[in-house]
C-alpha cells in the first residue's frame, strides 16, 4: 500500500499522472536478480572486457548473464537460471567470493567515486557492506601491489556481523571497520581521506522491494528529521576529504528534500570549495531544478546528478551525485577528548580491539607460508597484524593508523595462533592457495559444493594432491582459484570452510 501523502509529495517530481500510475505499478513488482562479479577474485587486473565469460567458466551450470540497463556497469549483470535447486546465496561461487548479490541501482554510487591507486577511502554509512566490497575490489583490481584501504564505518552494531561475513567471504583484506557517528569524521580526521562515499541513511522510498513501510507510513516531518542527519554527515565527509578529493552522495529515496535540497544548501554554504561533477550515466532520468515554487539546483548542476526511477529503469529508486572538493573548508575548533571522542561509539558499541604488528610477526608469518606451502608473500602487497588468538592479513596502508583509533576489525583472519604454532584458516586458502606449490590439492565442482555447506569429503576425491609426509593441512584450488583450506584426517578431508 502506498500512502496518499507520498504520492502527493512525488507528484511534482514525476510531473504527470501517467508517470505516477506507472510508478505505482512498478512498486508492486519484484526486481530481477542481479550480481556484481568480484573482479579481483576472477582475474587480477582492471580490464573488465569479457569478464562475464571468465566468470561463467567457474560456473558449469545453466546460468545466463545479461547486461543491465546501465552499460557503464562493467561487472554488474542480471542473472537467469533454468534450474533453481540451490539458492544463489548457497552456491559455491557465492560462498567462495566470486560474486556479490547486489541490486543494480545500489551498485551505482561506488562506481562513480574517484579513487586513486593505493588510496584511502571511507565508506561512512556502510552497512550492509556491498559498496565497501565494490570499493575494495576496485582498489585490488587497479593495482594488486597497492591495495590501499577501504574504511568501513557504521553506527549500528547489529549490521557489523553481516559486513564481517561478506568481507571474509570475498576476502577483501584491504578493509577495516569502525563503529562511529559519521558526523565525527570531519573534526577527528580533517582532510585525511582521498575519497569518501556517503550512501546516507534515508527514508528508503526506493526500497519497496525489501519493505513497503516507507511508502505506507510516509510523513514529511520524518523526512526533514532524516535530512538534518544527512546534512551533518555529508558536511563531515566534506571536511574529512583531501583537497581535490572525490565525494559521492547518494540515497535510495525519491524526494527532493533528501537529495537536491541537501546539495543546494551545501553548495551555497561552501561556494568556493565545492563543485558538482558529472555522474556519467547515459540512461539516467530527467533532473529537477525546482520543487513547486522552491528553487533547487541550477540546470547546469542538476543535470550532473543521476536519478533512477523504478518505472523507467526497472530498478530501485536511487539518487547519485558526485562532488569535487576544490579548496579547504573551515573545520572549526574542537577538543578531541571532550567532543569528537564522544562520537566514537554508536548504538550497542562493540569492544575495541588492539593488534600487534612487528617485524618478528611478519617474519614468522612469511616463513610459515614459505615452509608449509612454498608461498612467497610480497611485503608491498600483504601486511600482518595479530590479536590474542589470530593473525590477520591486512593492507600495508592500515599500519600507520593501527591502534590509534577505536578500530574493531581489520582485514581477514588467515592463521590461528598459539605460543608455539600456527594453523591455517579459510581465508588463507582464498588469498594464497593459487600461489602454493606444495601441500595443495584440486577440488571438483561437485565436491566444492558439498564443502561450502560444511560437509567433509573423501580424500580420494581430491586430485593433484601434493601433501608432504607428516603434514595434515592443505590448500584447496578449483580451476586455478584458491577456495579454502582443508585438514586430512585418515581417509577424509575435514571441513575447514568459513563458518557463517
Amino acid at each position: 500500500m502506498i500512502s496518499d501523502n507520498f504520492i502527493d509529495a512525488i507528484r511534482p517530481i514525476l510531473q504527470d499522472e501517467q508517470s505516477i500510475e506507472a510508478y505505482k505499478q512498478a512498486a508492486q513488482r519484484p526486481l530481477k536478480k542481479s550480481l556484481k562479479i568480484i573482479n579481483s577474485r576472477v582475474r587480477d587486473n582492471d580490464n573488465y572486457d569479457n569478464i562475464a565469460d571468465d566468470f561463467l567458466q567457474l560456473t558449469p551450470w545453466d546460468w545466463t548473464l545479461s547486461a543491465t540497463v546501465f552499460a557503464e556497469l562493467k561487472d554488474q549483470f542480471y542473472i537467469d537460471r533454468e534450474t533453481i535447486d540451490i539458492a544463489l546465496g548457497k552456491t559455491r561461487q557465492h560462498l567462495c567470493g566470486f560474486f556479490y548479490l547486489q541490486e543494480v541501482a545500489a551498485s551505482l554510487p561506488a562506481n562513480f567515486l574517484d579513487i586513486p591507486e593505493g588510496g584511502i577511502v571511507l565508506d561512512v554509512c556502510a552497512a550492509p557492506g556491498g559498496k565497501t566490497v565494490q570499493l575494495a575490489d576496485r582498489l585490488l583490481s587497479k593495482n594488486p601491489n597497492k591495495p590501499g584501504l577501504v574504511w568501513w564505518n557504521d553506527i549500528d552494531r547489529k549490521r557489523i556481523q553481516t559486513w564481517w561475513t561478506n568481507i571474509n567471504r570475498t576476502s577483501m583484506y584491504n578493509t577495516m571497520i569502525t563503529q562511529m557517528d559519521g558526523s565525527a569524521f570531519g573534526n577527528l580526521l580533517p582532510e585525511f581521506f582521498d575519497a569518501i562515499l556517503v550512501d546516507a541513511p534515508c527514508s528508503g522510498e526506493g526500497t519497496w522491494f525489501k519493505s513497503d513501510s516507507a511508502l505506507k507510513w510516509w510523513k514529511e516531518e520524518s523526512i526533514n528529521k532524516i535530512a538534518a542527519t544527512q546534512e551533518h554527515i555529508l558536511t563531515a565527509a566534506i571536511k574529512a576529504t583531501k583537497v581535490w578529493g572525490s565525494i559521492v552522495y547518494s540515497t535510495c529515496t525519491l524526494n527532493h528534500i533528501e537529495n537536491e535540497w541537501i546539495l543546494t544548501k551545501l553548495l551555497q554554504k561552501y561556494p568556493d570549495s565545492l563543485e558538482l561533477e558529472e555522474v556519467a550515466l547515459a540512461q539516467k532520468s530527467e533532473w529537477i531544478t525546482h520543487y513547486e515554487d522552491q528553487a533547487l539546483l541550477t540546470t547546469h548542476d542538476a543535470q550532473k546528478c543521476a536519478r533512477c526511477r523504478p518505472h523507467i529503469h526497472k530498478t530501485g529508486g536511487f539518487f547519485v551525485s558526485k562532488i569535487r572538493k576544490k579548496a579547504a573548508v573551515t573545520t572549526g575548533s574542537y577538543d578531541k577528548k571532550d567532543k569528537a571522542a564522544k562520537k566514537y561509539s554508536g548504538r550497542g558499541a562493540m569492544q575495541y580491539m588492539t593488534y600487534e604488528h612487528s617485524k618478528k610477526l611478519t617474519k614468522e608469518v612469511r616463513n610459515y607460508f614459505a615452509d608449509q606451502f612454498g608461498i612467497t608473500l610480497d611485503e608491498e602487497r600483504f601486511a600482518f597484524a595479530a590479536s590474542k588468538h589470530k593473525v590477520y592479513c591486512v593492507s600495508p596502508a592500515i599500519l600507520p593508523i593501527l591502534n590509534t583509533l577505536p578500530i574493531q576489525k581489520i582485514g581477514v583472519p588467515i592463521l590461528k595462533k598459539t605460543r608455539d604454532w600456527f594453523r591455517p584458516l579459510h581465508n588463507a586458502g582464498l588469498l594464497f592457495a593459487h600461489l602454493a606449490n606444495k601441500n595443495t590439492a584440486t577440488i571438483s565442482a561437485e565436491d566444492l559444493q558439498e564443502y561450502v555447506v560444511h560437509k567433509d569429503i573423501p580424500a580420494a576425491n581430491l586430485t593433484n594432491m601434493t601433501l608432504v609426509e607428516g603434514n595434515t593441512y592443505c590448500m584447496l584450488v578449483h580451476k586455478n582459484k584458491g577456495v579454502s583450506v582443508a585438514k586430512r584426517v585418515g581417509d577424509n578431508i575435514k571441513n575447514k570452510f568459513l563458518k557463517r
